[in-house]
């Protein structure tokens, strides 16, 4: 067989710019392996693929790794030319891969057009000893001069630069083949073979189609073309079929791809897993050098914080900090903290907000808080925390792992900016994430591909939604849980045969809050792309993670976002951590917040459910905020309802109970990995060695949990033997008993000082909601309508206004409708006019520059809208939405609206009279106007002359005289409704108060499947409130109620539980009449459904 390498081959990582395969690199490495092939390419269109992945597969099977890209180019990256031809060129050795990414970044960065292109320049300064150069495929053919351009790439190249032809069974690629041969000949430039392989076997081609199919695609100028990795005497035969290349030179072009077996090992510790860690400090700098410099900060940190420490308790805060400063040394990352230190000062000066509680186990540092990474002080914090659980030493250096602190930030952008400020624009950049078919993806792209029905294929995807809703919750029973135990048996088969599709790599994305911090230069170490106008590294987090790079997480967090800007809008700023404690003592009105259930806003309780279940709690203190975090998590179900209803609970040995109680939580629930890694602290275990124990217990790794049960019960033993004075039978059967309680919670136990955390943040919008609801409800809404949740929206103002009576004023003109602005002295929230879909606030600001005026005539208004840009189109919704009442009702100023138009603004000069037959503006014009020739005869057109104008104004006072009757209710309604998306209708007249408008019903049923009530939601239309009633199903079948319908409340009643019923009602617009019902009659008299 003969031997050549396929160098000019596709997977499924061409997808992230183009859709073109569905084949995975391992696949690659197996067929290379079975043919006895000896390299492994990285190359996809546009960019160098997935390397890291490449390298690694490689290695794992023996072969070289070739890095190198199929490069789209044009002759000048700078013009705007989408010839995007095609150049293969690989990397020969490092030098050579660090210029490839060098001119692939330059692409992205100046070049991108549609695709990132390099150019003639850019290609030409590519160090030509260090790179192999083909012509690629057919599309690197398409300039007129590119003969010329060819000579010009051999000369710089030379002996490294080939002429590739392809074995296509097509007359393009023959005619091709012939010019190439021609060249060859001339310009004695070597011939190449290149597969340009899509997928591994003939037979996958059918799964690359069904793939292209799903996404819309077809490429029939593929007709004819072997996209496989054929073995030798395959790819030999094709180009004999094509009588084009004689015997010699069909073995020359597949000899000549042996050159890749001559690519040097890429000499870069990027494919190490040695620790990658950044130094602000000149090469060579010692460590202990870096040390003083980390200890400088802390003890600096340390002086600042002190004074809220009382006296007594330095030498204990300075015995903690020693510590944790011992652990870094010991691990060498001075350099970690050092560099955090300034990206997070450097970040807040940009302007950027970091959360003041901090997130996950980094609280549990001390000096994290010193360096200002949080302000929780983790001494004084009532839930127990350990430095370990952050960083140990025998954590880090066994596992050469990094420490990993994640910023919550709002927003991230300042201090992205401070990354690259503090350590050099080349030295911090963005990950990108790449997007994979998961089952439901998977399934739908075969369902769509096979033309599956639309029943068969939405049954399936609804039963693989049960399967992912039960993974989610099962922790670390994930294992035994199969899609197939979800799927009915009738579809096993199908569905088998979309697993083809999982995995596949389908997009790619900037990665949601990770950053790569690297010593080296980026754009050439490890190359740029371009994803949606940023530029990102061609990293992923799993690369990252592999070789130990520093991933600097900036989590951008609403939450963040809300306290800020909430204690901003109040005049302050958000208080320290041990300043909001003192603010919320157990009687504040903060925690009623909770109580109440008002949790719109609230971190960790905004969800219905958790909301019902936090009112029932009703924390009263930041441990149990914290507790209740941790208890609501799945695997804690089986002990959550002893938890709610707060029933003493402890497991009746003293030593354990102790660990685990606190002043703030006297019970004994095992809801903390920190409370578990207490336990086996205190059976002997090291502190060190307690969170690696805990993890190890979780994920059952039983060889490793033995050794760990074996010492805590002894350990644990001996310790309640003595203190306690058990008997080593009582003491060894309560130790097996508390180690299977430890095993038990280790699947499910969360981090405390996390817990902590978001408790903190949860709290820091309640008390603002309960001290300032009108400001914090003004942002919330804001960042609401940033994000354009209107759904979240409604339900915020629903909230607001059944807990502190918030009215939310219809849009009327005279309103500072620029932004949502709350108005304290009349307890209201303004909305804005970008709510209105197609209004910006630069119209917010023109109507408001407009009310300023004054004006007292709708046609002044209209003349000065229209001369600031605010045309017809603009104002009709207005119209329509009632903005405008003050100068009319809605039919009045639609008519002078249409009268508006018809005289062009005020400036016609004539009107034909057919244009006013029917219309009482004739009147006016007929009686202002002329309508006769010179000659005296009638006219068909007014001469308006200067009088247009005049006009309108005339036609404003006429309809002020002869009124035109309003719109009704039910017509308001449904403008509003269109406009808005929502009813903003209220007559605020006392007898409207009990007209509802109905905005939902939902069915309530009994155990047996019957509907026994109904659920409502309305509106008063006299007030506006809204209210949820409920309707029994005999009174509401006798007068159905549906979504839009308005009612008249004739009986209401409110039972013992605080739930409202609607005992009867009539429906406007209809002329049945209900028979009134008292509410015994409902639970005595009246046949309800059984």
């Amino acid at each position: 067989m003969i031997e050549f390498q396929n160098y000019h081959c596709h997977r499924m990582y061409t997808n992230v710019r183009i859709s073109d395969s569905a084949v995975t690199p391992t696949a690659y490495a197996e067929r290379a392996k079975q043919f006895g092939h000896g390299i492994l390419s990285s190359a996809e269109h546009g960019w160098q693929g997935n390397y890291y992945e490449t390298y690694r597969i490689a290695k794992e099977y023996g072969l070289k790794p070739l890095i190198g890209a199929e490069a789209y180019w044009v002759k000048d990256r700078l013009e705007k030319d989408r010839s995007n031809c095609h150049i293969f060129i690989g990397a020969r050795n490092e030098n050579g891969r660090q210029a490839l990414n060098d001119v692939l970044s330059e692409a992205n960065l100046t070049g991108f057009y549609g695709q990132p292109r390099l150019d003639i320049p850019l290609i030409l300064s590519l160090p030509p000893k260090d790179v192999i150069v083909t012509t690629a495929c057919i599309a690197y053919w398409r300039y007129d001069d590119i003969e010329d351009i060819t000579k010009e790439f051999h000369k710089h190249f030379g002996k490294n630069f080939f002429l590739e032809v392809q074995y296509h069974n097509t007359d393009s690629q023959r005619e091709l083949n012939k010019r190439i041969l021609r060249l060859h000949e001339e310009l004695k430039i070597p011939l190449i073979m290149g597969c340009d392989s899509h997928y591994i076997t003939p037979q996958q081609s059918q799964v690359r189609t069904d793939f292209l199919y799903s996404k819309g695609l077809d490429y029939p100028d593929e007709q004819g073309w072997f996209l496989d990795y054929p073995d030798g005497d395959a790819a030999y035969a094709r180009f004999a079929d094509q009588c084009v290349l004689s015997h010699q030179q069909i073995c020359d072009a597949m000899n000549n791809t042996n050159v890749f077996l001559d690519i040097e090992e890429y000499d870069n510790p990027i494919f190490n897993t040695d620790i990658k860690m950044p130094s602000l400090f000149p090469e060579g700098t010692p460590q202990e050098e870096k040390n003083a410099e980390y200890r400088r900060l802390i003890w600096q940190g340390w002086d600042e914080y002190k004074k809220n420490v009382p006296e007594e308790r330095h030498e204990h805060y300075r015995s903690e900090i020693q510590k944790e400063i011992k652990t870094v040394e010991d691990t060498r990352m001075a350099d970690y903290f050092i560099n955090n230190y300034h990206i997070i000062r450097k970040g807040k000066e940009n302007g950027g907000w970091l959360t003041k509680s901090g997130r996950g186990s980094a609280v549990s540092f001390i000096t994290n808080m010193l360096l200002g990474f949080t302000e929780v002080d983790r001494i004084a914090a009532k839930v127990h925390m350990y430095p370990e659980r952050f960083m140990s030493a025998t954590r880090i250096l066994q596992s050469g792992s990094l420490p990993d602190i994640d910023f919550n930030c709002a927003p991230v952008e300042p201090f992205a900016r401070a990354q690259q400020e503090i350590l050099g624009e080349d030295h911090a950049y963005p990950m990108i994430a790449y997007g994979t078919m998961q089952k439901s993806a998977a399934w739908k792209l075969y369902a769509k591909s096979q033309g599956i029905s639309f029943e068969i294929a939405n049954a399936v995807s609804d039963q693989i939604k049960k399967y992912e809703t039960a993974l989610k919750h099962a922790g670390e029973d994930a294992d035994e849980i199969s899609v197939y135990d979800y799927i009915d048996k009738e579809y096993h088969d199908i569905y088998q045969k979309s697993k083809d599709y999982l995995g596949l790599v389908t997009s790619w994305s900037i990665a949601p809050c990770s950053y790569l911090l690297f010593q080296g230069s980026i754009r050439k170490e490890i190359g740029l792309v371009k994803i949606k106008d940023h530029l990102c590294c061609l990293m992923d987090g799993h690369w990252a993670e592999a070789c130990h790079f520093l991933k600097n997480d900036l989590l951008k967090v609403s939450v963040v976002d809300l306290i800020y800007r909430s204690y901003h809008r109040i005049g302050i700023e958000p208080p320290t951590v041990q300043e909001l404690l003192k603010m919320c003592p157990p009687d504040d009105e903060a925690w009623s917040i909770y109580e109440k259930g008002c949790t719109i806003g609230i971190n960790q309780c905004e969800q219905t459910g958790t909301a019902s279940r936090v009112t029932k709690y009703a924390p009263k203190n930041i441990s149990e905020l914290g507790a209740f975090v941790a208890a609501i998590r799945p695997g804690f179900k089986s002990m959550y309802k002893t938890f709610e209803e707060r029933k003493p609970f402890a497991y009746g040995v003293k030593a354990f109970d102790e660990l685990i109680q606190t002043d703030e939580m006297p019970n004994s629930f095992l809801l903390y990995q920190e409370q578990e890694m207490a336990a086996l602290n205190y059976a002997g275990i090291d502190m060190s060695d307690c969170y690696t124990a805990i993890k190890n217990i979780a994920k059952k790794r039983a060889d490793k949990v033995l050794a760990y049960k074996e010492k805590f019960i002894d350990g644990f033993s001996r310790t309640i033997i003595e203190n306690e004075h058990r008997t080593p039978e009582e003491a060894d059967e309560l130790s097996q008993q508390l180690w299977q309680i430890i095993e038990d919670s280790a699947r499910y136990s969360f981090n405390a000082s996390h817990s902590y955390c978001v408790a903190l943040d949860s709290l820091y919008g309640a008390w603002l909601k309960a001290h300032h609801p009108l400001e914090f409800y003004e942002v919330l809404l804001t960042l609401s309508e940033i994000k354009g949740d209107k759904d979240k929206m409604n339900a915020i103002k629903d909230e607001a206004e059944s807990y502190f009576n918030i009215k939310f004023p219809p849009f009327r003109f005279g309103q500072d409708n620029r932004c949502i602005k709350a108005d304290i002295a009349n307890n209201t929230i303004v909305n804005s006019i970008s709510a209105i879909k197609g209004y910006s606030s630069a119209v917010g600001e023109v109507l408001y520059g407009c009310a300023q005026e004054n004006f007292k005539s709708f046609i002044d208004v209209l003349k000065w809208l229209d001369e600031h840009s605010v045309k017809a189109s603009k104002v009709m919704p207005l119209i329509i939405i009632d903005y405008f009442q003050d100068f009319g009702n809605i039919n009045e100023l639609l008519i002078l609206l249409d009268a508006w138009e018809l005289l062009k603004q005020g400036n016609a000069k004539t009107i034909k009279k057919d244009k006013l037959i029917g219309n009482r503006f004739e009147t006016v014009i007929a009686s202002m106007c002329s309508c006769k020739n010179k000659d005296g005869s009638d006219s068909a057109t007014y001469k308006l002359e200067d009088k247009a104008l005049k006009c309108l104004y005339e036609y404003e006072k006429y309809i002020k005289e002869h009124p035109i009757p309003a719109p009704s209710m039910k017509e308001r309604i449904d403008w509003s409704m269109t406009v808005l998306g929502y009813a903003d209708v209220v007559t605020n007249k006392e007898e409207d108060r009990r007209r509802l408008l109905i905005t939902d019903k939902t069915p309530i049923h009994d155990q047996a499947g019957n509907v026994w009530s109904y659920r409502i939601g309305t509106k008063s239309l006299g007030s506006g409130k809204t209210a949820r009633l409920t309707v029994k199903a005999p009174i509401h079948d006798k007068m159905p109620i549906s979504v839009g319908d308005i009612v008249y409340a004739a009986e209401l009643y409110k039972n013992q539980t605080g739930y409202w019923y609607l005992l009867s009602y009539n429906i406007e617009g209809s002329d049945k009449k209900q028979r009134n019902y008292t509410f015994e009659d409902i639970l005595n008299g009246v046949k309800e459904k059984k």
